[in-house]
């Protein structure tokens, strides 16, 4: 449980991914704001 690369490397990828659709989210919000 302390050392699991397999999680690891998927918890990154699972972040990158949020980070994507986090970013695109708040451009949608952004525009209808503004």
């Amino acid at each position: 449980m302390s050392n699991q690369d397999p999680t690891s490397t998927n918890n990154r990828r699972t972040k990158s991914n949020f980070n994507k659709i986090n970013q695109h989210v708040t451009s949608l919000f952004d525009s209808t704001d503004v």
